[in-house]
């Protein structure tokens, strides 16, 4: 008799065995609607959509949880972003620190003015508050890989804030009211442990091929749909793993039993 353990399962055999109803509605662009408001909104009163994913496995939920809100007042797109950190006082006293040595929040946003451009705003906010705009696009001759170029005329403010649970990061980005769906991505870059995560599944934060979508009709807004589909795939990804037990197998040399 031999022993043969399974050998490791890999994230692609993961995934196919795993149920399609549930990876039909993760593989959907994920979209979230863009609230309308007044001036004066308070952001308890906007939905929000969490559920980020870590950047190096599929559909894998990020041990840190993140959480945005998007608003829009005729003149603004308002977005908060909501990160869990179990020890805020590492956050704390950074501002010495450059933007990408601290715990950073990427805002990835093709604004009307940009998609002739094929171009999108990258924008980062540190949780000192620091913030660093640029104007990327990618290389055509050089797929996966990015020009980016600092831009100073942006007109966005944005503000950090540490408290008992984690820091949060709220801007405000000047773009005129959609007409279509806007093109984004919201990335996290946490310092210790060291990781990434986002709310569209992407391996590299500058791809738009992988960006979600901000809408203005609520209904097209599939958040809870994603949320659920992401739980119900850890439960699918647990059970696919339990299946590729130890076996033992019997098998015979070519002139007779092996034993």
């Amino acid at each position: 008799m031999i022993r043969k353990s399974a050998a490791v399962l890999t994230v692609a055999a993961m995934v196919a065995l795993a149920g399609a109803g549930t990876l039909d509605t993760l593989h959907e662009t994920r979209r979230m609607a863009i609230r309308t408001v007044s001036a004066d909104f308070a952001w308890s009163e906007i939905p929000v959509q969490g559920a980020f994913v870590k950047t190096e496995l599929p559909y894998v939920p990020c041990d840190r949880a993140s959480e945005v809100r998007v608003a829009h007042d005729g003149a603004k797109l308002h977005v908060r972003l909501a990160m869990k950190e179990p020890h805020p006082e590492v956050l704390r006293g950074r501002e010495k620190f450059g933007i990408w040595q601290n715990d950073v929040v990427e805002v990835m946003l093709q604004t009307p003015d940009l998609v002739s451009r094929k171009s999108f705003w990258h924008i980062s906010v540190d949780c000192s508050g620091k913030l660093f705009v640029s104007e990327d696009h990618e290389i055509p001759e050089m797929p996966g890989s990015y020009a980016n170029a600092e831009r100073k005329d942006h007109g966005i403010t944005a503000r950090a804030e540490i408290g008992a649970e984690g820091w949060c990061a709220t801007l405000a980005i000047p773009c005129a009211v959609p007409s279509a769906p806007l093109k984004a991505n919201f990335c996290r870059q946490t310092r210790a442990p060291y990781g990434f995560s986002s709310w569209s599944l992407t391996k590299a934060f500058q791809d738009m091929t992988r960006f979600g979508e901000l809408v203005t009709d609520p209904a097209a807004d599939n958040g809870a749909a994603y949320e659920k589909a992401l739980a119900a795939f850890q439960v699918e990804r647990t059970a696919v793993f339990g299946k590729f037990k130890e076996r033992t197998y019997s098998w015979r040399w070519a002139f007779g039993q092996g034993g």
